[in-house]
């Protein structure tokens, strides 16, 4: 049973119906080496991140503090701090935010 990598989530945070999935539920190996390709990794968010609505975040994939994830956005590796990110896969579209509820 694959139970996935570990979710660390900082200090006041919103989330509207985020996603997370460390792993990919089923192994996949490559033919000639026999090593698995999609391991089961990590997912940390920091302090006050707002992950807006169906955020879907994979293994390996990190939120600095106070960023702010647009709706449906899929976060596939690093979001650094304070930055506004959005798409598919996620990309840094603006640094230097804040956010407030």
């Amino acid at each position: 049973m694959n139970v996935g990598g570990p979710i660390t989530i900082g200090n006041r945070c919103l989330f509207s119906n985020a996603k997370f999935r460390s792993t990919d539920s089923h192994y996949i190996f490559d033919i000639q080496t026999g090593d698995q390709i999609n391991p089961d990794a990590p997912i940390t968010i920091g302090d006050d991140v707002w992950l807006a609505e169906d955020v879907m975040l994979f293994g390996g994939s990190s939120v600095g503090n106070g960023s702010v994830i647009g709706s449906r956005a899929l976060v596939t590796g690093e979001i650094l701090e304070n930055c506004l990110a959005a798409g598919i896969p996620a990309k840094t579209i603006r640094r230097g935010v804040r956010w407030k509820e």
